[in-house]
């Protein structure tokens, strides 16, 4: 792999069962990562922690403006989080339809929303 070494990567999501896997897999190849989570109650950059609703634009453009104010650059994105819709918690198999539509339109156009120039 690629170093990954002081490259600034937004993790969506990130302290859920699958964004931990993922901080931890990114921060281990030297990466600084931000962990844009909407449980996160105070963002605290120096340690990697932004307060993110991915059904947001304006979360997410905020997320954006912050990280880039402090590093200068976003180097990677990670569309890791997921709404919490009523099935949530269900096992994979068990995920309605709607669930997963509303959680790719949180990922991909909200996200393609907050960065449209």
């Amino acid at each position: 792999m690629r170093s990954l070494e002081k490259k600034i990567i937004v993790v969506t999501g990130g302290s859920g069962l699958i964004g931990k896997e993922i901080v931890g897999f990114l921060k281990s190849y030297q990466a600084i990562v931000i962990n844009a989570e909407i449980s996160i109650s105070k963002d605290n950059l120096e340690y990697g922690e932004v307060n993110c609703d991915i059904t947001n634009s304006e979360s997410i453009k905020s997320v954006i403006n912050k990280v880039i104010i402090k590093y200068g650059r976003i180097d990677g994105w990670v569309n890791n989080a997921y709404p919490k819709t009523d099935d949530w918690g269900n096992h994979f198999e068990d995920i309605l339809e709607d669930s997963w539509r509303k959680t790719l339109i949180c990922n991909l156009i909200a996200f393609s929303k907050a960065v449209k120039r």
